[in-house]
Parts: C-alpha cells; sequence; structure tokens
C-alpha cells in the first residue's frame, strides 16, 4: 500500500481549495488511517506526499484505527470530510458533521450524507455549513 500511495496523483483542484480555505481562515487538520504492516512509515510517507504535492495544512494526524472520531473530537472538528461512508455514518453518529467525498466506490452511499462530487462543489458545501 505504501508504495501506491507515494504514486498517488492529487485529485483536481484539491491543493487550490485548500489553500483557499485557508485564506478564508480555516485550519485543515489531515487526519488519515495509515497502519502498519500497510506502511513501514506512514507519517513520513504521508509529509512526503504533501510536500511533493505541495499541499498546506494546520496539522497531520495519524488514527490508528478507521473510525476517526476520537481524533476529530480531540481536534474540535467542525467538518469532517472522508470518503468512506462507512466512516461518515460513525462520525455523523457520534456528532461530527462529515461530508462524503464522492468517488466510485460510494456513489451508491452518497444519498445517506451530505456529498461533494469535486473540491470546488465542496468549497460551496463548506460555506454553506459554516
Amino acid at each position: 500500500m505504501e508504495k501506491i500511495a507515494k504514486k498517488l496523483t492529487i485529485r483536481q483542484n484539491c491543493k487550490k481549495i485548500i489553500d483557499k480555505l485557508i485564506l478564508d481562515g480555516h485550519k485543515i487538520i489531515l487526519i488519515s488511517h495509515r497502519v502498519f504492516p500497510q506502511y513501514k512509515d506512514a507519517y513520513k510517507t504521508t509529509i512526503d506526499w504533501l510536500g511533493v504535492h505541495k499541499v498546506n495544512y494546520s496539522k497531520l494526524v495519524l488514527s490508528e484505527i478507521p473510525d476517526k472520531t476520537k481524533e476529530c473530537l480531540q481536534n474540535k472538528i467542525d467538518i469532517m470530510v472522508d470518503d468512506r461512508a462507512d466512516q461518515c455514518k460513525i462520525m455523523t453518529d457520534n456528532g461530527i458533521r462529515c461530508v462524503l467525498m464522492k468517488t466510485k466506490f460510494n456513489k451508491k452511499d452518497c444519498k445517506n450524507f451530505v456529498y461533494a462530487t469535486s473540491f470546488n462543489n465542496l468549497y460551496e458545501i463548506i460555506n454553506k455549513m459554516k
């Protein structure tokens, strides 16, 4: 998984929208579940990937389990964006506002959540949720 992650491309307009959100005064806290044995050094792999793609962020948090509720609560996350419907359900059930980032793998689940079809769409949704 680590080898694949290092070669992933950045989603269209991701950097542009994150930069715009930061300029608007938002803190961008990245919370990801990446663990051994799929990753030998998940933190370094992630930091390196973010650096290569020049993605700005306030903080990076790696969750030890797929459920990121604890990390969202500890970091006072207002809006969590995730591409896993099962995790959005858990976080929503725990009082965390969640936006599902639509992918080809979760499109059947979108009807159950507030979802974004692109980073431009995500920007619109976040502004409405403020």
